[in-house]
């Protein structure tokens, strides 16, 4: 599959999702995160599941912001500006803070130093495209934006799989909710790494159990209990 190797990306897509792309980079909260960023000597991309629906002309409901450093004082900033509650969602590496308003921003600080490193990391590559703010170039290092056109689910690497199995269910929720199809290498890397959901700890494992299940197809009777609402409390 081939990769893109550059940051000008933007100019390939149709003048439909170039549209949709500043729409959503001209949010008003989004239009704040890029001031903070700049009064803290920052960089700051717009990643994820935002790109990703975007691109599937999909509704954007929240942002997935990577910044260079100090997402805590742009959340923070950003609550003084009214844009939402600051809420800490994980003090590891990458910590991430979520500004909790009318649409979520959820800021994360790069993981590796750099964005490149940061994608890399991630878990399928439509969720690993990124766009540097301002500017709205795009970095598709991993393909994703050839496999949304596909409807194509892949992993980034089977290692950021079995480093966390969790993935594995949100390839399922994918698969349910964007109809996605998994490409062989995901399928047999999601095989591997199931095994280690037996690790995971409930709390982790619950909720995301919950979500592939809110999207699962009834059966012609009623739609039986998910297995992960008994064995996973």
């Amino acid at each position: 599959m081939p990769h893109r190797p550059n940051e000008n990306l933007a100019t390939t897509l149709s003048p439909a999702t170039r549209a949709r792309l500043r729409g959503v980079l001209r949010r008003p909260e989004v239009q704040a995160a890029v001031r903070s960023a700049s009064e803290l000597g920052s960089r700051v991309w717009l990643v994820g599941g935002a790109i990703r629906d975007v691109l599937l002309a999909r509704p954007v409901a929240e942002h997935d912001l990577a910044v260079s450093n100090d997402p805590d004082r742009m959340a923070r900033a950003l609550t003084a500006a009214g844009y939402g509650t600051t809420v800490l969602l994980s003090d590891q590496n990458p910590r991430v803070f979520r500004v909790a308003g009318t649409r979520d921003l959820d800021i994360a600080e790069i993981a590796g130093g750099t964005i490149d490193a940061d994608l890399a990391r991630r878990d399928f590559t439509v969720n690993a495209i990124a766009c540097a703010l301002p500017e709205g170039a795009l970095i598709d290092r991993f393909g994703g934006i050839e496999d949304l056109a596909a409807r194509r689910l892949r992993a980034v690497s089977e290692k950021n799989l079995l480093d966390d199995p969790v993935r594995v269910l949100r390839a399922a929720r994918l698969m349910a909710t964007h109809g996605l199809k998994p490409d062989r290498e995901l399928t047999d890397a999601s095989r591997r790494a199931a095994s280690g959901l037996t690790a995971v700890a409930g709390e982790s494992l619950h909720p995301t159990a919950f979500r592939v299940a809110d999207h699962l197809p009834c059966t012609p009777d009623p739609c039986p209990k998910p297995r992960a609402e008994t064995t996973n409390r």
